[in-house]
């Protein structure tokens, strides 16, 4: 390898590097702040097509001006007020577990950039022998496994998560008889949608398309 080469790759991987600790410092910075945003607590949106039951016949517009359409659980010690949007679908908001996840975030990637360090004197220190160690990051890509892993079981246990206390819920709506309907978790799909939502909502128009999400 020449020179030329042997220079342009390292500049290209320090430049790599640079980025993704910048990129980790940032989400730090963002989980933390999150965290001590103490004045509004993180909430999660639930959507259910079966949720569109609330709808007022009689208004065309959806409008909840005179009366509130309410989700009530199968206790009927919690309520939730439905709000309908152009997908579908009516939604509630729960109490989200985004706190859990912003600390999870913060000391995992604290974490991670402590390994990177130690990656950093182990590739130095080893460049000039035959020790396993000089060879690649391995505290890192051990660390990223173990992430990719934690990451997609746990999506995989979401796919069976359900947010309310049973099943059954009833609905209570203006200008609607009192019925009642059989709700289940999300499944494959509805996570998929769920962290594609989280992930892209962001991008507003060119993901949600011309009639948006609400």
């Amino acid at each position: 390898m020449g020179i030329k080469a042997l220079l342009f790759l390292i500049i290209i991987s320090v430049l790599i590097l640079l980025g993704l600790v910048t990129l980790q410092i940032i989400g730090i910075r963002a989980a933390m702040a999150r965290l001590r945003d103490t004045a509004s607590p993180p909430q999660k949106t639930w959507c259910s097509p079966g949720f569109q039951l609330a709808a007022n016949p009689n208004d065309t517009t959806n409008s909840l001006n005179l009366a509130q359409p309410m989700i009530f659980d199968g206790t009927c010690e919690l309520n939730y007020t439905v709000t309908f949007n152009s997908q579908g679908t009516g939604c509630i908001t729960l109490n989200g577990d985004q706190p859990l996840w912003l600390k999870v975030t913060a000391y995992v990637m604290s974490f991670q950039l402590l390994l990177q360090v130690v990656d950093m004197y182990l590739l130095v220190k080893f460049q000039n022998s035959n020790s396993w160690a000089r060879l690649r990051p391995v505290c890192t890509m051990v660390t990223g496994a173990i992430v990719w892993g934690v990451l997609t079981i746990t999506a995989g246990v979401q796919t069976k998560d359900y947010p309310l206390v049973s099943g059954v819920v009833a609905i209570i709506a203006p200008g609607q008889p009192g019925c009642r309907i059989q709700l289940d978790s999300a499944g494959l799909r509805g996570e998929i949608i769920a962290w594609s939502d989280g992930v892209f909502s962001a991008l507003t128009f060119a993901y949600f398309g011309p009639f948006g999400f609400d």
